[in-house]
């Protein structure tokens, strides 16, 4: 889908939001709600993870 810029920092290749360090944001429903709002087609369907760094060539 996408991607939703946050403050936040990586620790390794996951990503952690500001005030979410060490919690496990798949599961937050406030970041569902937020992809389900940002992306049309994630409507009711979609998730946030943090395992982004791979994206951007974090080992």
């Amino acid at each position: 889908m996408g991607q939703i810029r946050l403050q936040g920092r990586y620790i390794g290749r996951i990503f952690h939001p500001l005030g979410y360090e060490g919690k496990d944001i798949s599961a937050a429903v406030e970041f569902k709600t937020l992809c389900n709002q940002t992306f049309a087609a994630a409507r009711n369907g979609g998730w946030a993870g943090g395992d982004t760094g791979g994206w951007f060539g974090i080992e």
